[in-house]
């Protein structure tokens, strides 16, 4: 048996967004070449009132490599939101994700021998 350790490191990748009243939710999901789940990177923001109450929940998990999400909420007078980045590499190297308060925005570095990705948003919820 001959193990390729490029081919082991291909995925797939597919997004969702869900918007839904008064919540927002997005996911990352990372699959083998042949099509099972290898991981999946999640996010979602919640909001309700008045008074105005906000939360969120992330996670990031994968098989055989590194999966990450930052997150920063941002509670307004009337909306909160969250700003959201995530990034993933197979099977070795590194991720880097840093809040920029001159952009407010997050720097996201991702190196790997094999598959990445990474991307990042904003969820703004309004009840």
């Amino acid at each position: 048996m001959v193990w390729d350790s490029v081919i082991g490191s291909v995925v797939i990748e597919e997004e969702e967004f869900s918007p839904v009243a008064g919540e927002q939710s997005g996911s990352v999901i990372i699959k083998w070449l042949w099509g099972t789940e290898r991981g999946k990177i999640t996010w979602s923001l919640e909001c309700s009132g008045p008074p105005l109450a906000c939360s969120y929940t992330s996670e990031a998990k994968i098989a055989s490599g590194e999966a990450r999400i930052e997150t920063k909420l941002v509670k307004g007078e009337e909306c909160c939101t969250l700003h959201y980045a995530w990034a993933y590499r197979t099977p070795t190297g590194s991720i880097s994700i840093d809040w920029n308060p001159d952009t407010e925005q997050f720097d996201v570095e991702v190196s790997s021998w094999g598959s990445t990705g990474s991307g990042q948003g904003i969820f703004e919820c309004c009840p």
